[in-house]
């Protein structure tokens, strides 16, 4: 039973999260176009040099965060593994932009997915 008193896997539980996921999607628009019509009165403010570590951290803090989750189980970790090995030498010894490394890193834990599936490995 979860805290809203539903059973997980019944029609009214996939009923309460299918909304739940509906109302959080219209949430996360209607904040983001708030963002954007009032970009204008907030841009001095993200531009204030204070916050500008903050900025540089949130692509290496988002793959921090992502990377934890994925290493959290075994088959996930041989996803993993290359496209980690990809990011490092890219990032750490190539200096490359980090906005770049991902989308390359996320193509290859594709290609690695495919290849272990069709392998049988997963």
């Amino acid at each position: 039973m979860s805290a809203a008193g539903v059973d997980h896997g019944t029609d009214k539980g996939d009923a309460i999260s299918m909304i739940a996921v509906g109302i959080s999607t219209l949430t996360v628009i209607v904040v983001v176009l708030i963002s954007i019509f009032l970009l204008k009165f907030i841009s001095p403010v993200l531009n204030n040099p204070a916050l500008k570590p903050s900025f540089d951290n949130v692509m290496p803090a988002l793959i921090g965060g992502l990377g934890g989750m994925i290493l959290s189980s075994k088959d996930k970790i041989k996803l993993a593994i290359v496209p980690l090995i990809i990011s490092f030498i890219g990032i750490y010894l190539l200096a490359l932009n980090t906005g770049f490394v991902l989308p390359v890193s996320l193509v290859t834990a594709i290609i690695v997915g495919r290849v272990l599936y069709k392998k049988k490995m997963l």
